[in-house]
């Protein structure tokens, strides 16, 4: 599991409104999800990734994200192997690679996730990261569509 020194994350610690009751619930929420993280919650991490994709309460890191995003799908959740599949496909936090992504939206297809048999049915369609392959972009298009 990669870990994210306690030095690193302080530097993009949260943004805080001075008297605003709102920001320090997410402030203290922020630091509660980086402790059950770090302690390898698959759910914690999976959360960290979107606050710090979205930069919500947090300043916006596609890196960091990306680290926390794949934790979580290394662990078997499916919406981080998603979400990992798009930081590789886009380039978000890290060096595009086609193939890395279509082997993390494959991982979440086989577990019935929707956006990711839809963009796996993408890359076949268009040979990214994958052989192309009409029938294999049919394939997974038509279980994204079945799963609506």
């Amino acid at each position: 599991m990669n870990r994210i020194p306690r030095a690193a994350l302080d530097q993009y610690s949260v943004c805080a409104t001075p008297g605003s009751q709102q920001q320090h619930d997410m402030d203290q929420a922020v630091v509660m999800l980086r402790e059950a993280a770090d302690q390898g919650h698959m759910m914690a991490q999976a959360h960290c990734g979107a606050i710090y994709r979205f930069g919500h309460g947090v300043a916006h890191d596609g890196r960091i994200a990306l680290v926390y995003y794949e934790n979580a799908a290394q662990q078997g959740s499916a919406i981080s192997q998603f979400n990992t599949g798009v930081h590789y496909r886009d380039g978000l936090g890290c060096e595009q690679n086609h193939e890395r992504a279509a082997d993390w939206f494959q991982k979440a297809a086989f577990q019935g996730d929707a956006s990711a048999q839809w963009s796996l049915g993408v890359a076949y369609e268009h040979g990214r990261g994958v052989q192309q392959s009409n029938e294999q972009a049919a394939k997974w298009y038509a279980k994204a569509a079945r799963r609506g």
